[in-house]
């Protein structure tokens, strides 16, 4: 027996006063679920696609993580470490140097390079030169740069995070914490992370240069803009220091929220108060991230729209936050709530490897998509890869498969905007009817089996609305 009911696709917006960016949907644990569909040509972080590519051009040797990783196993001293990592780096320089210098013969333009995650330089250059580039001295392999792009979704109170804060001698509220948040970068102005909340403090800040008294804040203590606002994925970022999230985006807002935002009062202001009693939700406009005394990094790698190959850019300077060599400052944790469903990122994941083996968790979205086998975004064991869970704070439009046990569930549907909808004819009860042939693109033969039960119908060959009509002539 099957069920067919509408739930209303109902988002539950929360705005601050006077605000102008959409934030905080309540959500399980703090890494939103970030999927992409990209045609292969996309993959390859394309300008115009018949013009350019973006590539990782990997170079003979390893970065300075891996120096940093296998000097520690041995016990050597910190400080010899930090001397060790400082030499790679000057030896990565001048080999990327070397081959820079190589890349007028096949019209590349470097956009970054890197010495701690990887040894590797970015490049923009005409599609038919990438195989040329694979020839020259020091090229060790050759990888897409993946393109991704962020989907929210919906709960800290949901998973339990408020039943485990400073409870007995454990604390769990992120005190001491530092979390890099990899997205479309953070509003410090909101009042979720110690702000005014004041859309005039938002509107008046210039998000292409630090006002004095404006950046790094108390609860925002520190980050880059890899992006710009002008950065769509497509074309060469602009970056610059301050990274203020777009009010169009708001996505990296939103993330970082719900990771280690302090919590709004029904009355606009930030909550201030601690978090070992039992807080009365009931208090709050947008409640506390699941770690509220954390301290946030905003690494903006999204423009105002589109899609980003900036996450290593942005691991990289989560490894090695003053630039000065010593890996033993990395960041504590990073958040990437990107994913791409069918391109596997191989380059980005042995980044985002080695980043976990100098001790930063790294938490990475696993998939958005409800009872869906095809969009696992787990990219190493390593990692923790959280995928989203269906609680009170979404409302979809669901088939509820009663029988027989073995698939007995909830499966998210989308409803056809050509057929009477499910909310004005009310809920709907059959048994299920395979119908033949399977895919309805011919009269149907088993017209009386269907009768009065609900017809499936495999999709593909012919249009929806012919295999739909072939049904209710049956």
């Amino acid at each position: 027996m099957t069920k067919l009911a509408a739930s209303g696709g109902n988002w539950h917006a929360l705005f601050m006063p006077l605000r102008l960016v959409r934030l905080f949907l309540p959500c399980h644990f703090f890494s939103f679920c970030v999927l992409a569909w990209l045609s292969i040509g996309q993959t390859l972080g394309v300008d115009t696609e018949l013009e350019s590519r973006l590539i990782f051009v990997q170079l003979q040797g390893e970065p300075a993580s891996e120096v940093a990783i296998r000097l520690r196993e041995e016990a050597v001293h910190p400080a010899k470490i930090a001397e060790s990592t400082q030499q790679r780096i000057k030896r990565i320089n001048i080999q990327q140097e070397a081959f820079i210098a190589l890349l007028g013969q096949v019209q590349g333009k470097v956009e970054a390079r890197f010495s701690r995650l990887a040894n590797a330089v970015k490049v923009r250059l005409p599609l038919d030169q990438v195989d040329r580039v694979r020839q020259l001295d020091g090229v060790f392999d050759v990888k897409p740069v993946v393109q991704f792009y962020p989907l929210t979704s919906t709960s800290v109170p949901f998973i339990g995070s408020t039943n485990v804060w400073n409870r007995g001698e454990l604390s769990t509220t992120g005190k001491g914490v530092r979390i890099g948040i990899i997205d479309s970068g953070i509003d410090y102005t909101h009042a979720m992370f110690g702000g005014s909340g004041n859309v005039v403090d938002y509107i008046k800040n210039n998000p292409a240069r630090i006002e004095s008294g404006t950046f790094p804040t108390k609860k925002v203590v520190g980050g880059y803009d890899f992006a710009g606002d002008a950065y769509d994925g497509t074309q060469t970022p602009r970056p610059d220091r301050d990274p203020l999230d777009c009010a169009q985006n708001s996505h990296g807002t939103h993330v970082a929220g719900i990771a280690a935002g302090v919590g709004v009062l029904t009355n606009g202001i930030p909550y201030i108060g601690g978090y070992r009693d039992v807080l009365s939700m009931n208090r709050f406009l947008i409640g506390p991230g699941v770690a509220p005394e954390a301290k946030l990094y905003a690494l903006k790698v999204f423009g105002c729209s589109g899609t980003t190959g900036l996450s290593v850019d942005a691991m990289e300077w989560a490894a090695d936050p003053d630039a000065d060599g010593d890996l033993s400052d990395r960041l504590d944790v990073v958040n990437l709530s990107l994913g791409t469903t069918y391109t596997y990122p191989e380059f980005e994941a042995n980044a985002a490897a080695r980043l976990v083996k100098l001790g930063c968790v790294v938490v990475r979205a696993a998939g958005n998509s409800g009872n869906n086998f095809y969009s696992l975004m787990a990219m190493d064991d390593r990692e923790i890869t959280v995928a989203n869970s269906m609680d009170n704070g979404i409302e979809n439009n669901s088939i509820e498969v009663t029988n027989p046990p073995v698939v007995q569930d909830f499966y998210e549907a989308v409803e056809g905007s050509f057929t009477k909808q499910l909310e004005d004819s009310g809920e709907i009860t059959g048994r299920v009817v395979y119908v033949d042939p399977p895919r309805a693109c011919e009269d149907l033969k088993n017209a009386t089996a269907i009768k009065d039960n609900i017809a499936m119908i495999d999709r593909g060959v012919c249009f929806f609305l012919d295999k739909i009509q072939r049904a209710k002539e049956a």
